[in-house]
């Protein structure tokens, strides 16, 4: 699995969580047997983020995490691109602050969370929730530590 990062932000610190990308990827495709060769990450801050919520969502407010699968709609040119996923590192930093725990683990989750959204699984409902949950913390907890 090759995750590429790029960022619109300045902050070349955010290039180290490349291991970890790669580790969640590979963990989580072989965990839903799932196939995929390559995403983009992209990380943004919270103006940004906003503007593509609306584009998007028709959301006027920042979100944290925004997923753009290859797989809806037209067929990918490559089979194996499963798609972008988008970071807000502002509101990483105030979640993680927010539920006590270290942005590191904020933006893994960030990023499961939006892989889960690329492999088709969605939290429209209660039932949907909890299987979204269960997974990232299948996927996270023995890799990044929640505290």
């Amino acid at each position: 699995m090759e995750v590429t990062i790029r960022q619109k932000v300045k902050n070349k610190a955010l290039y180290r969580y490349q291991s970890l990308f790669n580790q969640i990827a590979k963990r989580t495709l072989l965990h839903l047997q799932e196939q995929g060769n390559a995403l983009t990450v992209l990380f943004l801050s919270d103006v940004p983020m906003q503007a593509l919520n609306l584009r998007y969502r028709n959301l006027d407010q920042t979100t944290d995490v925004l997923s753009f699968a290859s797989r809806e709609g037209e067929q990918s040119l490559d089979e194996g691109y499963l798609g972008d996923i988008l970071i807000n590192i502002d509101a990483a930093a105030r979640q993680a602050e927010a539920y006590g725990h270290s942005e590191k683990r904020e933006i893994a989750f960030l990023f499961t969370h939006g892989l889960l959204h690329l492999l088709g699984y969605d939290h429209q409902n209660e039932a949907e929730s909890k299987v979204m949950e269960a997974l990232q913390r299948e996927i996270l907890d023995d890799l990044v530590a929640r505290a």
